[in-house]
């Protein structure tokens, strides 16, 4: 589950969602799995991400490289937005529960969203 702090309200949708199918359709089912399976990997075990600092500088030969070659054909501003919504889809499936917002650092703000992973009290 993904909630997004400023409203308290859990995520139920992916913003852009033209762009995101647009992006993902141009993609493989094994380039998608393999990008989807890293962020995972990535997230798995921590409990803070900021999206725009996880995949690195350099994508080449990495499981984000499609992204931008294929995917955004070679648009830097373009497979950052796809990024940004392939991992906000990949917290929200997240079988641990996770919040993000926007923030600032230090008073300047940051221009990608925080993830946050959160505990709560489930009933028993």
């Amino acid at each position: 589950m993904l909630i997004d702090i400023m409203t308290d309200r859990v995520i139920t949708r992916v913003p852009h969602e033209d762009r995101y199918r647009l992006c993902s359709s141009r993609l493989t089912v094994a380039e998608m799995t393999a990008a989807t399976v890293a962020i995972g990997n990535r997230i798995d075990g921590d409990t803070i991400h900021t999206a725009a600092w996880m995949p690195g500088r350099n994508w080449d030969q990495t499981p984000y490289e499609p992204l931008f070659t294929r995917a955004a054909r070679r648009d830097h501003a373009l497979s950052a937005m796809f990024f940004g919504l392939l991992l906000w889809t990949v917290f929200a499936g997240h079988e641990a529960d996770w919040a993000s917002d926007h923030y600032e650092f230090p008073g300047q703000p940051l221009g990608t969203r925080v993830y946050f992973r959160i505990y709560r009290r489930r009933n028993r």
